[in-house]
């Protein structure tokens, strides 16, 4: 039986957002899935970046200005909320340093790519985000935060260069293959998005366990959760304006989606419970604004 046309409407305009509200619903009721993410989620993000990387290219033009003003905003904003938040609450001020000096996204490229725009541009501020992060968050952490532990550098740069640096490399090798060989990959890259849907909810499945895990008052965890949410919306409005002008939009995402596995990563071995919850938060945020962006985009095009 033919659907309503309103109904067959619907469907081709936000079925992308319901599935990735539908796998943050689902990762939330669901915390026991917690358990597969430390091993599916890697290997999930490391098989997205491969594809995605394997369809850019990359040019000596490929840096561009805003990419620069990227770094010095997750520096200038970092920074400036630690000072603004510390005297009113150190931990909840560090979490805000960690959500500011996030990188852009392991799958930012995806959501650029799914928005029809250039992937190749948040790829390149993917790369040198990431590696500015591992430098400036030992460094910063010691400089600015004045904490108490030391992070380690060489873990943090391995565990960039392990997400990003391998998969960046086989993308190349792979872009060397004859055509025929490239055709299976491009074919194979249209699972990446189911591959995006299941970490969702394998991360908010994480992030569910540790709120029934964490012994945090609702005061205190409203309190995260509105900083987050301020840092979500300055970050995409913030990047918007930064970019060129034919590079808005990715400028935007490169600033707003942030490697939030990367500072949980931080928060949990290196700090406490309490400071993950702003790069747990921010992950809810983020992909919040992806779904309406998906929803719009996918209105307009309709």
């Amino acid at each position: 039986m033919k659907l309503p046309a309103f109904i067959h409407k619907l469907e081709v305009s936000t079925k992308r957002t319901l599935a990735i509200i539908l796998a943050m619903s689902l990762g939330a009721v669901f915390p026991q899935a917690h358990a597969l993410g430390a091993y599916a989620i890697p290997a999930l993000i490391f098989f997205m970046l491969l594809m995605s990387f394997s369809d850019t290219s990359f040019s000596k033009g490929s840096v561009k200005k805003s990419h620069l003003l990227i770094l010095i905003a997750m520096s200038a904003l970092s920074i400036g909320a630690y000072y603004l938040l510390k005297s009113f609450h150190a931990e909840l001020a560090i979490s805000a340093f960690l959500i500011g000096i996030t990188p852009t996204a392991t799958a930012a490229m995806v959501i650029t790519n799914m928005l029809g725009r250039r992937g190749d541009y948040v790829a390149t501020s993917m790369i040198l985000s990431n590696i500015y992060a591992a430098l400036a968050i030992p460094f910063l952490s010691q400089t600015v935060v004045h904490a108490s532990v030391s992070i380690d550098f060489g873990k943090l740069l391995l565990y960039c260069g392990m997400m990003v640096g391998i998969p960046f490399v086989l993308s190349r090798a792979i872009r060397m293959l004859p055509s025929g060989q490239t055709g299976i990959i491009q074919r194979t890259k249209r699972l990446t998005f189911p591959a995006w849907v299941l970490v969702l909810f394998l991360v908010l499945s994480q992030c569910s366990h540790f709120l029934r895990q964490a012994d945090v008052p609702l005061k205190a965890i409203i309190m995260v959760f509105a900083v987050a949410s301020a840092f979500c919306v300055i970050n995409f409005v913030l990047g918007f304006f930064l970019g060129e002008k034919e590079f808005r939009r990715e400028c935007s995402q490169s600033l707003g989606q942030k490697n939030t596995m990367l500072t949980l990563w931080v928060a949990l071995t290196f700090f406490s419970p309490f400071i993950a919850l702003g790069p747990t938060f921010y992950v809810i945020c983020h992909n919040l604004w992806n779904s309406y962006q998906l929803a719009r985009h996918g209105s307009r095009k309709d």
